[in-house]
């Protein structure tokens, strides 16, 4: 049986299935994707950045030596006296584990530092830190304190060597994770099992992180599933997967449910749409020209990239503007920041130059794009009248897919990715090479480091915000067409 990782331990109270399949059949599991890759690099930066704080420490080596080779020099890194030790590897229990940072104190014991690139500790932290502090107990080792080290967003780009981490001790909170010893003769008993368990699907798919095997595990499903239901909450979903029902067409239109699930239901069965074009008129009748069709590209980081930015700050680098004019005139405008500096202020520049003084500024989720244009009114104060004027004529297109227009085809989801699909099925995004924001912030992180290809893909970058303003364009007309005939 292979051995248990601190990050198969967690998988675990994510779903056994979860675990079988790491340790069986990883080749079922769907390779990470650029944007999750990134994710992976930036928190490998926020762990390097976090030795800082525990100088003088002995790194041991690479992951990819074998394990044995990993747990001899972490010994001899303990018995030559190192104070701190990064990557410390011990294998007990039929558990190996490798700790961030493993610090001695002065009585002899160890202080046990988990890095997250995160800004608050987590239920499945606590976990992990648990078989952890397990493990190196079980090694000979005493763990007097426990820490999760996580990411402090009040953190300046220019104090990142000083402020860019709160220490948490979390020593009395272990109580609040599992059984330890419990919770391995559970995962053993599964592993030895020869096929891989029956876990329906639900929302511990998605929660934590999203499962690399639900491709895998869904793949006999046939149609829609329970979390493909309409305006259904995760407690009906629940009770529904308790019950063994996942396919959407096996949910019995009287099972226990709120009438706005049961509708949803009856929707998605009957193939039908509700609009309510009343609501859909008096919405339309609000729209000034001319019509400002808006979208901002942000990207975020950890680290603060720029001085005067935070972690997991958005940043704007792009926007993309179509404007039609009463007369039916219609212009595109764009701005896609490709210099290595900040972005804030020729972008702010542009946007003031760009964007009508008058007229509706339609936008999808307004909050994003409102919650933007005021930290770029806060970051560039000279131009905060204009960027301050702009959030007051934001009118969200997202508004009318939430309760005035319903379709089947949008499944559970009302974003503009789920929207356009079935209004306009013509404006694929899978043409196109960047076809997402996550993707988006990969292809600017690309250009910011210049990588070979970086004009093309700026290119590429420009079609994809340019695509969203479009479809809004596309779906606006539809909604006119569909309100008034």
């Amino acid at each position: 049986m292979p051995h248990l990782t601190k990050s198969l331990y967690v998988a675990g109270d994510q779903c056994l299935r979860r675990l079988w399949l790491h340790a069986h059949a990883e080749h079922e599991a769907t390779p990470p994707d650029e944007p999750t890759q990134r994710r992976f690099r930036q928190g490998t930066e926020v762990g390097a950045l976090a030795r800082t704080w525990f100088p003088g420490g002995v790194a041991i080596s690479p992951l990819h030596a074998d394990a044995d080779s990993l747990v001899r020099e972490t010994r001899d890194a303990i018995d030559a006296g190192a104070d701190a030790i990064y990557e410390a590897a011990f294998v007990e229990d039929g558990v190996f584990v490798a700790v961030d940072i493993l610090e001695r104190v002065d009585d002899g014991g160890w202080h046990l530092v988990e890095v997250k690139a995160s800004t608050k500790v987590k239920p499945h932290h606590l976990e992990d830190v648990a078989i952890q502090k397990h493990v190196l107990e079980r090694a000979g080792l005493a763990v007097d304190r426990v820490s999760v080290m996580i990411v402090n967003t009040e953190c300046d780009h220019d104090d990142v060597d000083e402020a860019l981490f709160t220490i948490r001790d979390v020593t009395a909170r272990l109580g609040e994770a599992r059984d330890v010893e419990a919770t391995l003769a559970r995962y053993r008993t599964v592993l030895a099992r020869e096929h891989e368990p029956v876990i329906p699907i639900g929302r511990h798919c998605r929660n934590p992180h999203p499962c690399p095997f639900f491709d895998h595990c869904t793949r006999e499903i046939d149609g829609p599933t329970i979390l493909d239901a309409q305006d259904m909450h995760w407690r009906i979903k629940d009770r529904l997967r308790d019950e063994g029902i996942v396919r959407l067409a096996d949910v019995p239109l009287d099972f226990d449910m709120n009438g706005k699930a049961r509708a949803g239901l009856r929707r998605q069965r009957n193939r039908e749409v509700d609009v309510d074009l009343p609501a859909l008129r008096r919405m339309l009748d609000e729209l000034a020209y001319p019509l400002c069709f808006f979208d901002f590209e942000t990207d975020q980081t950890p680290i603060p990239p720029f001085p005067g930015t935070h972690p997991y700050q958005q940043i704007p680098f792009q926007y993309s503007l179509h404007v039609l004019h009463e007369n039916g005139r219609m212009e595109h405008r764009e701005y896609l920041h490709t210099d290595r500096d900040d972005p804030r202020e020729p972008l702010a520049e542009r946007l003031v130059e760009h964007m009508p003084e008058t007229g509706s500024i339609i936008a999808y989720f307004t909050n994003f794009e409102r919650d933007r244009l005021k930290e770029l009114a806060r970051d560039v104060p000279r131009l905060a009248e204009p960027l301050e004027a702009m959030t007051t004529r934001l009118w969200d297109q997202l508004d009318v897919f939430k309760t005035i227009y319903r379709h089947h085809g949008f499944g559970a989801s009302n974003s503009l990715k789920s929207v356009l699909p079935v209004i306009a099925p013509e404006l694929d995004y899978g043409e196109l090479e960047v076809q997402n924001g996550t993707q988006a912030q990969v292809a600017w992180d690309r250009i910011q480091t210049r990588e070979p290809g970086w004009e093309e893909l700026a290119e590429q970058l420009r079609a994809y915000c340019e695509r969203d303003t479009w479809a809004m364009v596309v779906i606006h007309r539809h909604l006119v067409e569909t309100a008034y005939g």
